[in-house]
């Protein structure tokens, strides 16, 4: 099997991470059109399985307060058509 043209040294060190899906989709599409694989290094690899992670875990945390704020919201909702004299 051939490798891809780009060198995945280049990858690494010049390739912002906001960019590397992209990059990644297209290696995807070389790969499954011409059956050439990719070389990554592994530290790269390291990275990028690092990142996945920080975002499944913020991603977490984050769906954990939405879940606090509307528990919160419907405590609110449910308090506002009480009387006064029963809230006190």
């Amino acid at each position: 099997m051939a490798a891809v043209a780009s060198p995945a040294s280049e990858v690494g060190r010049n390739l912002p991470w906001r960019f590397l899906s992209t990059w990644i989709a297209h290696a995807h599409h070389q790969r499954s059109v011409a059956g050439q694989t990719v070389r990554v290094r592994a530290l790269l690899l390291d990275r990028l399985v690092n990142q996945a992670g920080e975002v499944m875990i913020s991603r977490s945390r984050l769906d954990a307060r939405v879940v606090q704020m509307r528990g919160g919201l419907g405590e609110l909702s449910g308090n506002s058509g009480a009387p006064a004299a029963a809230v006190a």
